[in-house]
């Protein structure tokens, strides 16, 4: 296929090129997540989910998972860009507000929504 001057009809074409790196990087995060939470002990209040807007591709999720990754008492962030959900896993007995959560990802640029926690562990609110 000819798009203009350029032949994107090539196994080494840029855009070839750019939907295997895309596929790739969606692979790891998707493959990657599934695995560690298989392995992963952790109590139940120790890992929330969160829902975040304005992701577009997996290389925008490196800056969200750095920042929320920075915050006092986080421990690890996986990000699944299909359902725009950060699993934030919390170090054991380690308080983590919100707010500071929302202000990580505002400070990344993008729109925090949801945060989900269990049912039977601290709110998380700042009041």
């Amino acid at each position: 296929m000819s798009i203009g001057r350029h032949d994107f009809s090539g196994e080494n074409s840029p855009l070839s090129r750019c939907l295997r790196y895309m596929a790739v990087a969606v692979a790891v995060t998707t493959l990657g997540g599934s695995a560690l939470g298989a392995d992963a002990q952790t109590d139940s209040c120790d890992r929330l989910q969160m829902i975040v807007w304005g992701i577009i591709s997996p290389g925008s999720t490196f800056g969200l998972i750095k920042n929320l990754e920075a915050v006092p008492g986080v421990d690890h962030v996986r990000f699944d860009l299909r359902h725009a959900v950060a699993t934030v896993d919390i170090h054991h007995g380690a308080t983590v507000s919100d707010n500071q959560l929302r202000a990580a990802v505002i400070s990344a640029s993008y729109t925090p929504r949801e945060i989900n926690r269990p049912s039977a562990c601290p709110s998380g609110s700042d009041e």
